[in-house]
């Protein structure tokens, strides 16, 4: 596999990066530890929430997809560090 540049990236295009799903169990520890709101950690509260039920936490959502963009984009990009993210927006949905 040729090795991607900066130079060489375009505007516009899309990667596939697979997917992964959480579990609840991975959800409560992740979120016990780091986003402990009622929402994520307590099953009745999010249950009486806006949500109806425990969702994951947005950074834990992050998380997830820079796992699968190392394993399925970056691989063969010449990466040294990020330095930012622009425009992050966690878009509620029901």
């Amino acid at each position: 596999m040729a090795t991607t540049y900066g130079e060489d990236l375009t505007a516009g295009t899309e990667y596939t990066l697979g997917e992964y799903t959480l579990t609840e169990a991975e959800v409560l520890d992740f979120a016990k530890a780091w986003d402990p709101q009622d929402f994520h950690t307590d099953p009745e509260a999010a249950q009486a929430g806006a949500y109806r039920g425990i969702i994951a936490s947005g950074i834990q959502t992050m998380a997830v997809m820079q796992r699968l963009a190392v394993q399925h984009v970056y691989v063969g990009w010449a990466v040294i560090a990020g330095r930012r993210a622009d425009d992050v927006r966690f878009l509620r949905q029901f």
